[in-house]
């Protein structure tokens, strides 16, 4: 295919991401109608965002030893880049026999497979984990838990190893479940007044930082204070990730097509949705 038109393609894409609907928002009650995607005729392109965003699962050691500006930090040398490589590949490859296993489920059947594999999961990782270590330094490996550590911030303290390491009680450790457990139950709760109208939606993140500050508060209380230096220092210097950012793929649906990486160039608000304008990758 003539690259202008696939660049063409890519320009003028349009992908819509569908935001939570927080009831009905007076500024909105006519917004302008959402832009179609303008594809040529006989041309068919699929978008399909692939995130390397940093965050939730993707906190543990062995998803951020992915991350190029981590790789740069432990000061990989090629050797390393590539057994580890490998290793995510092998970790991949695996996962994706896992999931494979799940086609075609419906209902109990497809839950219960579902916690079957959440087990066999763990125990690949933990595997592939244990081969990157193997891969590393003493002191790469104890940066990257540095900064797992970082990026996990209080949810760390949930963590056996690190509970361990700070001699946590039985009563601190469910104090500090407790706490979170609260805080969770306090964001789904302001999404759902949000929804009911009970709450502004221009309040949305003034009250979600709200909330995070007050459950830091109540996780923290609960450690002495030889346990905060003690986490504090187990976290080593500040190392700061990337924000978040999506890449998205064009995979042709036509036979014969080649895929085309495009970024997105402008990001804006239209009601409900959000609208991302994409332009090829150079």
């Amino acid at each position: 295919m003539d690259r202008r038109i696939v660049l063409a393609i890519a320009m003028l894409a349009i992908v819509f991401l569908s935001l939570p609907t927080f009831g009905k928002d007076e500024k909105h009650t006519n917004p302008k109608p959402a832009l179609e995607p303008a594809i040529q005729p006989g041309i068919q392109v699929r978008v399909q965002p692939r995130a390397v965003a940093i965050g939730g699962a993707l906190n543990s050691p062995i998803h951020l030893v992915r991350n190029a500006k981590v790789q740069e930090e432990l000061k990989l040398d090629d050797d390393q880049t590539a057994k580890i490589q490998e290793v995510l590949q092998t970790s991949n490859v695996q996962r994706q026999k896992l999931f494979t296993a799940l086609r075609g489920l419906q209902g109990d059947e497809r839950q219960k497979k579902m916690a079957e594999l959440q087990k066999k999961m763990q125990d690949e990782t933990a595997e592939a984990m244990k081969a990157i270590r193997a891969a590393l330094k003493p002191e790469q490996a104890e940066r990257l838990d540095q900064i797992s550590l970082q990026v996990r911030g209080l949810q760390a303290l949930s963590d056996a190893a690190v509970a361990e390491k700070l001699q946590l009680t039985p009563e601190q450790k469910k104090q500090i479940q407790d706490a979170g457990a609260a805080g969770q139950q306090k964001r789904v709760q302001l999404t759902q007044d949000i929804r009911n109208g009970n709450v502004e939606r221009t309040k949305y993140r003034e009250k979600l930082d709200e909330i995070a500050k007050e459950t830091e508060t109540k996780t923290m209380d609960v450690l002495t204070d030889e346990q905060k230096d003690q986490f504090e220092k187990m976290k080593g210097a500040e190392f700061e990730l990337p924000q978040r950012r999506f890449q998205f793929q064009a995979v042709p649906i036509q036979p014969g097509l080649r895929k085309i990486q495009i970024q997105p160039q402008k990001i804006q608000r239209n009601g409900n949705k959000i609208q991302i304008r994409l332009q090829a990758a150079e």
